[in-house]
């Protein structure tokens, strides 16, 4: 890294809990402030994973959930879906 690169990275000063706080406020809203033109690029990752019936399938960085919903639509009851 360069010096120019190290002055400007900041230590995180806010707690684990204070972290959760925030993002438990935002959560309610979280979808209708992202819109669609997140979910466009959501589809298109589901598009080419093409989930199938039976799946069992983790998910990392799920956000507020909306695509496990439709991952577990896609799996069916025979599938699993874990985020």
């Amino acid at each position: 890294m360069t010096e120019e690169h190290e002055r400007k990275i900041s230590r995180v000063m806010r707690s684990k809990q204070e972290a959760r706080a925030s993002y438990d406020s935002m959560s309610g809203i979280y979808d209708w402030l992202a819109g669609s033109s997140e979910w466009k690029f959501v589809q298109v990752g589901l598009g080419q994973l093409a989930a199938g019936s039976g799946e069992n399938i983790l998910e990392i960085g799920f956000g507020t959930g909306k695509s496990l919903v439709e991952l577990g639509k896609a799996v069916g009851e025979s599938g699993s879906v874990e985020g």
